[in-house]
């Protein structure tokens, strides 16, 4: 069901969306300030219809300098952004369904097979459309090595050896520790939380 609104504070242009479909970036300096257990359900996106409760796919943009820092053998579970998605994706289970991390240095190869778009379902959707690219999932927890169909495009201004981005790494990393805390010592079940998933992308 499509969801239509404005921002305040500006001209009016409206937009229209779909809550349950559509992906939700968030650009902010602090993620910290994120009201995560309420960011999928603003009341501008919300629906009595079944399915159609909120937002579903919220996503942030992936930082480099997360993967240098687990490099230098920092303590993983305690680097401050990996401490701040383990808590958003706990805190934003009920309404959001998955947590993408874009990866822009991530492009889809040329001679990659086609991409087997999911799009019937909001659980399995794998992926987006803006008006320049289209954002596609990279598979990190599989069999197949994510080099074969994806090259690596270095930013500008990176001076480093790297031939590959850490992405892949850094989202499974993540999603295991996720995965691990779970679990609930005091009442002795498993708590839910957001998927994890990376994003990729190619032309329109």
């Amino acid at each position: 069901m499509p969801s239509t609104g404005y921002f305040a504070g500006g001209p009016l242009h409206c937009f229209t969306v779909f809550p349950h479909r559509d992906l939700f970036v968030l650009q902010t300096d602090d993620l910290d300030r994120v009201e995560w257990s309420r960011v999928g359900h603003d009341m501008a996106f919300l629906s009595t219809l079944p399915d159609f409760i909120g937002i579903k796919h919220i996503a942030i943009e992936y930082n480099p300098e997360w993967g240098i820092q687990m490099l230098k053998g920092s303590d993983f579970c305690g680097m401050d952004i990996v401490r701040t998605l383990n808590e958003g994706a706990s805190d934003a289970e009920g309404f959001v369904w998955k947590i993408w991390l874009i990866d822009h240095s991530l492009k889809r190869k040329a001679d990659a097979p086609a991409f087997e778009e999911k799009t019937s379902d909001y659980v399995d959707l794998n992926v987006f459309y803006a008006s320049d690219r289209k954002l596609l999932e990279v598979e990190w927890n599989g069999y197949s090595d994510p080099k074969e169909n994806w090259r690596y495009i270095k930013p500008a201004g990176d001076t480093s050896d790297d031939c590959w981005t850490w992405s892949t790494y850094f989202v499974r990393r993540l999603d295991e520790e996720i995965r691990s805390n779970m679990y609930d010592d005091y009442s002795g079940t498993n708590q839910d939380a957001c998927n994890i998933r990376l994003l990729g992308w190619d032309d329109l």
